[in-house]
């Protein structure tokens, strides 16, 4: 059990520190049309696109978490075939279309603002701030191949790992974002995730 938790502590503790550079980095803000974009209040982003004005922050916040969404949706895929159950099951297949449903909603908001919906990995200075560890094909490989008794702990792991990492890019977006849609997406990764996280560490403890 120890040893299961020990990469998530790992994981989580160089997102601060590779998060403090990140809010210079990127374009320029560009100043939104007279009139554009959907109400302040919308909370169906996937019906409109965002008001176009947005900075740097904002476009790395977005590319971030596309890239992070998919690796947590290829984990859970993994995990349908594996024994969860209970709450564990329910949380994950929540987590699963929630994210899926973002995901579909940042890309267009890149595609809108003529962005690249991942970040060029030949940009040092991109790449340094995007170093985020996440999940790999050797974490999937692993959790794949471990026992239906070592399973769970492993993939709740995982999990947290990468939902504090969406947490630490939500706090740098309101930090520094301009986008109100953006910002407002933030504001709710915050809140679930942070939710999430609570109740698997709860999960774990109980293992």
């Amino acid at each position: 059990m120890k040893r299961n938790q020990a990469r998530p502590c790992r994981l989580i503790g160089l997102v601060t520190v590779t998060l403090l550079l990140t809010a210079g980095c990127g374009p320029s803000a560009t100043a939104p049309p007279a009139g554009g974009g959907p109400a302040p209040g919308s909370t169906s982003s996937a019906k409109s696109s965002p008001e176009t004005g947005h900075n740097g922050t904002d476009v790395m916040f977005l590319q971030m978490m596309v890239a992070r969404e998919q690796e947590t949706a290829q984990l859970i895929r993994l995990a349908r075939d594996r024994p969860l159950r209970g709450e564990a099951a329910t949380l994950a297949a929540a987590i699963g279309a929630t994210q899926a449903d973002e995901a579909k909603d940042m890309t267009g908001w890149l595609q809108g603002w003529n962005q690249p919906t991942a970040m060029d990995p030949k940009a040092s200075a991109h790449s340094r701030h995007g170093g985020l560890e996440g999940i790999g094909p050797s974490d999937l490989a692993e959790l794949k191949s471990a026992s239906s008794e070592a399973f769970l702990s492993r993939f709740l792991n995982l999990l947290i790992a990468q939902q504090h990492n969406a947490v630490e890019l939500a706090r740098m977006e309101t930090a520094g974002g301009m986008n109100q849609q953006a910002r407002e997406l933030a504001a709710r990764v915050d809140q679930s995730r942070t939710a999430q996280i609570s109740a698997m560490l709860a999960m774990v403890a109980e293992r």
